[in-house]
């Protein structure tokens, strides 16, 4: 059994990914879009999950700020949040990255 000081709330996982700048204004919990501050979004960010193999142990979540999307990656059972650019050539910082073995 994990004992909860191995857990990380979602939030943080979220806040660690959001690019410099950038502010989660909306998240779509499954088919479900809801305000960053609303209720049901801050019930699920508060969530304690582990911070890199099988945090996917709660509803799908998709997070945008102005300028990206944020979503889940897995890869062979390690799961983290990816911002993706919402615009092509947004800047040098946010190239894209391989997920997975290159």
């Amino acid at each position: 059994m994990t004992n909860k000081t191995d857990k990380t709330p979602l939030r943080q996982l979220l806040a660690e990914a959001t690019p410099e700048g950038q502010t989660v204004h909306t998240i779509q919990l499954g088919d479900q879009l809801h305000h960053a501050n609303s209720p049901e979004a801050i019930e699920h960010l508060n969530h304690l999950c582990d911070d890199d193999y099988g945090f996917s142990d709660h509803q799908p979540m998709w997070a945008w700020t102005q300028l990206f999307i944020i979503v889940e990656a897995v890869y062979a059972g390690a799961t983290w949040f990816q911002p993706i650019p919402l615009l092509p050539g947004l800047s040098d910082k946010h190239q894209p990255e391989f997920i997975g073995a290159q």
